[in-house]
């Protein structure tokens, strides 16, 4: 091999090598973030359907489908964007009943609001994302949908109650009446306010579908002490 050509071998692996250091060091949060800002790989007619939320919707849809009365599956990394927070509006969540829609957030006026179930959901059970700005209220407001990422959401068909742990820390949705579970609303980086994660929050996600009568409970956590019993109580019925 002439010197010349292996010279050049070797620039380019030195360069491939310092791209991934690079990449490393910025981390993934930071390669998304710059992606946006320069429309890398962005379609014109794309949707604000993430690729964590088109496989959040997987999952489910599989353990929906399954013939067990109970079931889970985990998603190792759900990327949950900086300044975004996830709802989960039930089935029976509309504009004639509303006090069955969910309330949740980090401030008194957001837990005491019922947020509406968005117009893209129709009569059906969805997941939407909220752009949450970091000073609180990220839900109330004059027209009660301020912060309503348009073309999000993600439907379900059935009967389907959403429901989320009080012990997860990235969860700040308000009890359902007596239940002891919460309904669904999580933020990134958990705490809400200043405190979130410059580039988003990566999240282990457990997911959980119960069937009940008349309806579908589907469960939505990150990894937490309270999920680990969930799984070995399901293992034990399942094997």
């Amino acid at each position: 091999m002439k010197k010349g050509a292996l010279s050049w071998q070797l620039v380019f692996a030195g360069l491939m090598i310092f791209l991934l250091i690079v990449s490393i060091a910025i981390g993934p949060g930071k390669i998304r973030e710059l992606a946006g800002k320069f429309n890398f790989f962005n379609d014109e007619n794309a949707t604000k359907k993430t690729t964590d939320i088109i496989n959040l919707r997987t999952t489910i849809n599989s353990l929906l489908t399954d013939d067990k009365d109970e079931s889970y599956r985990s998603i190792d990394e759900f990327w949950l964007d900086k300044e975004t927070a996830m709802v989960g509006f039930d089935t029976r969540c509309l504009a004639s009943s509303p006090n069955l829609c969910p309330s949740g957030g980090t401030t008194d006026a957001d837990k005491n609001f019922k947020i509406p179930k968005p117009a893209e959901c129709g009569d059906k059970a969805c997941i939407c994302n909220y752009e949450d700005d970091g000073w609180g209220d990220t839900f109330e407001g004059d027209d009660h949908n301020d912060n309503f990422i348009v073309d999000s959401c993600i439907t379900f068909d059935g009967d389907i109650n959403f429901r989320a742990s009080p012990e997860d820390p990235f969860n700040h949705g308000v009890r359902v009446g007596q239940d002891p579970l919460t309904y669904l609303v999580i933020f990134n980086g958990g705490t809400g306010g200043t405190n979130k994660p410059e580039f988003g929050s990566r999240l282990e996600l457990f997911v959980q579908k119960t069937k009940l009568t008349g309806y579908t409970e589907v469960f939505i956590s990150s990894r937490t002490s309270d999920v680990d019993s969930r799984v070995k109580y399901i293992d034990s019925l399942n094997k």
